[in-house]
């Protein structure tokens, strides 16, 4: 977890992820994800979430990922039954190039 502090107020970093460039949504979570498990989230109402669902829809499964610093933390989702929470599985990371 990374609390920011600005005039008093603390923020937190929601870890954002992302499904072929387009972002998905944030987990709830306020750590970086790296253990298989059922997770919950909030998604943005757009492009990445419709097409995330359409390829766990059509496959079975979603490969995403998010990034940490200079890493970038691929996984798969799939779909738990239940509104807002994914299965996630698979973890690896990659060092992003530049």
């Amino acid at each position: 977890m990374s609390p920011f502090s600005t005039a008093g107020f603390v923020l937190f970093m929601n870890l954002e992820f992302f499904f072929e460039r387009n972002a998905v949504g944030v987990f709830k979570e306020f750590k970086y994800l790296v253990t298989d498990g059922e997770y919950q989230y909030e998604p943005y109402r757009g492009f990445g979430h419709y097409e995330m669902w359409k390829a766990i829809r059509e496959t079975g499964f979603a490969d995403c990922y998010y990034i940490n610093g200079d890493q970038m933390v691929f996984f798969k989702a799939v779909d738990s039954g239940k509104y807002g929470h994914l299965i996630l599985s698979e973890f690896r990371k990659e060092m992003i190039k530049e």
